[in-house]
């Protein structure tokens, strides 16, 4: 369990897969549990973390709640700006405890240089975040705010070919 912070805006939680390493394209999955705690937060899988510098940046995430509702947002921490990118109700997440299989694919853009990263909950594309810049990046477990507990299995992690 991680504690609470005092600024609401750092209350953001993440596990770096470092065995994993910095790639450009990846796939990251996970199956996620709620076990006890608050039902109001987010937990789920990160990506796009910079690799090349000591401090956060941005990240990505795609966040599963047990009230069925699912976030993507996107973090720069550089400019102090959050983008909800797609929150939403929907009947692809399971309720509760049931467990819920999350993934993160980012993949060759169609253009050169560049990116494109799909959110899947349950094997359903619930998002398709187009044309980032194609760098190594990190991957993770994320969890927003704190006194929750989940479950994290079936971790998955495979580098991806580029064009």
């Amino acid at each position: 369990p991680f504690e609470p912070e005092n600024n609401l805006g750092e209350q953001f939680r993440i596990v770096l897969c470092e065995t994993c390493g910095a790639r450009t394209y990846y796939r990251l999955s996970v199956d996620v549990s709620y076990v006890d705690g608050p039902t109001d937060r987010f937990y789920g899988i990160t990506g796009l973390i910079d690799a090349t510098s000591t401090e956060l940046n941005r990240m990505i995430y795609l966040g599963a709640s047990t009230w069925q509702v699912y976030t993507i947002r996107d973090y720069d921490y550089k400019e102090s700006i959050l983008k909800e990118l797609n929150t939403n109700a929907t009947g692809y997440l399971n309720p509760s405890t049931a467990s819920n299989h999350l993934e993160l694919e980012v993949k060759p853009s169609a253009q050169p240089n560049l990116v494109d990263v799909y959110f899947r909950i349950n094997g359903a594309v619930m998002y398709v975040l187009y044309s980032q810049p194609a760098v190594p990046t990190q991957a993770g477990l994320g969890m927003s705010f704190h006194s929750m507990t989940v479950t994290y299995d079936n971790f998955e992690y495979e580098e991806l070919e580029g064009k």
